[in-house]
């Protein structure tokens, strides 16, 4: 079953540790990245920023993958 929510977590350190989807790998396998912020929103609003934009290079990625074919 496919796991469902924002993937922000506490850390014992002291910091929220948000992870969000960077790639897949040459085995298909995904690849996370992760931010950090001293405050859940902070990790919350990095997250955000982070992710949107990397959504939207693997999707102009995917777009000239599929010209190229």
């Amino acid at each position: 079953m496919a796991r469902k929510g924002e993937n922000i977590f506490y850390r014992k350190d002291g910091r929220w540790e948000a992870r969000y989807f960077k790639e897949y790998d040459e085995n298909h396998r995904i690849i996370y990245g992760y931010v950090y912020g001293k405050t859940y929103l902070e990790a919350k609003k990095k997250k955000s920023g982070i992710s949107h934009f990397s959504f939207h290079l693997n999707s102009l990625h995917l777009q000239i993958g599929r010209f190229r074919y």
